[in-house]
């Protein structure tokens, strides 16, 4: 997997996605230019990955571009930011859509909406996407990519998050940048 600028994405990170059937992705800033694009993402359940299409460099903003849903401040202080980095990977975040949790709730969130309302929030609309807020801390947040992929029937996206993340931390030793808990 090439990045924007076709720059190679690091081998481990590309085995992470193309091992776990992540296949299509959008660039976050292409929604600025077009936001229809978000229409080739399924209406279905599944998980998604963030991630930088070069080589994720240390550049936060103090007020990221993320909306203040509820009237709470998205952002937080750049000890938290720096804290919650992890070096050498592309990957910066794993989310789910849809899904039963371990209380027995059941999400019917699907893909696009789910990804459509990640992308909003990050350009200052007031909806509620919390998960994953981090990123709009980063100066380089437009070039990010979002890949996704379909759940199958009989898989749980809420599951299979929680494995991506446990397989992400094993590697790393810490949770995706943008992921706060799981």
């Amino acid at each position: 997997m090439n990045g924007l600028r076709g720059e190679p994405m690091d081998s481990v990170d590309s085995s992470f996605l193309t091992s776990n059937k992540f296949e299509q992705f959008i660039r976050i800033g292409d929604y600025e230019r077009n936001q229809d694009i978000t229409l080739s993402i399924p209406n279905t359940e599944g998980v998604y990955a963030v991630v930088s299409p070069h080589y994720p460099e240390k550049r936060f903003l103090i007020e990221g571009t993320g909306g203040f849903f509820k009237r709470k401040n998205p952002n937080v202080p750049e000890h938290v930011v720096l804290k919650n980095w992890v070096e050498g990977t592309h990957i910066l975040y794993l989310g789910k859509a849809g899904g039963t949790d371990k209380k027995g709730k059941i999400s019917k969130a699907a893909l696009r909406d789910r990804i459509t309302t990640y992308i909003k929030f990050g350009y200052g609309y007031d909806i509620g996407h919390w998960g994953g807020r981090l990123i709009w801390q980063l100066e380089y947040s437009r070039d990010l990519l979002i890949y996704w992929r379909i759940c199958n029937e009989g898989e749980n996206p809420v599951e299979i998050e929680k494995m991506l993340i446990r397989d992400f931390e094993d590697r790393y030793g810490k949770m995706p940048f943008a992921n706060l808990r799981h």
